[in-house]
């Protein structure tokens, strides 16, 4: 199945951004024109650094929501469906699993959001 595909490349092509971002970004950059203004931010928790206190709930947020999806997903691919529906969720488990990664790797459970 072709949609497994888009799980990998979604982690990959995320790490690699995020890599050079950390590596090139100072603090914000401004591109395009000036049209678009590229901001580094590390996010100490989930969502606006909620959590950021009890890293290991934030793990196990992380952990079993990425869980959730990743049945939903499979439990449709083994369902006989392949529509935009599984691509859609292939795109989400990707960011997901990256995002699981990110929080499990990053010194203090820093995770890196790029705009």
């Amino acid at each position: 199945m072709a949609v497994l595909l888009i799980i990998p490349t979604i982690f990959l092509i995320d790490l690699f951004v995020k890599l050079i971002v950390e590596k090139k970004l100072k603090d914000e950059k401004c591109v395009a024109g000036e049209r678009i203004l590229l901001r580094k931010h590390h996010n100490y928790g989930a969502a606006l650094n909620t959590g950021e206190k009890n890293p290991k709930l934030v793990l196990a947020a992380a952990a079993t929501c990425s869980g959730v999806i990743i049945v939903y997903f499979i439990r449709r691919l083994t369902r006989g469906r392949a529509g935009l529906a599984e691509l859609g969720l292939a795109f989400i488990v990707g960011g997901a699993l990256n995002n699981l990664y990110d929080t499990m790797k990053m010194d203090g459970f820093k995770v890196l959001n790029h705009l």
